[in-house]
């Protein structure tokens, strides 16, 4: 189950259903991003993963 199906309690199978929940929850992902990045939590690759 992908982070955004675990935030928004549904099953995403179509990209277009994809887009929608991270319009809807995309400032709760902001701020998340934002804390492991303070944190430095970038994997080895130099990114952050949301999970």
């Amino acid at each position: 189950m992908s982070y955004l199906e675990q935030l928004s309690q549904l099953k995403i199978e179509q990209e277009k259903a994809a887009l929608k929940v991270f319009s809807e929850f995309r400032f709760d992902l902001e701020d998340l991003a934002e804390e492991l990045i303070e944190a430095e939590e970038f994997n080895a690759s130099g990114q952050i993963e949301i999970s």
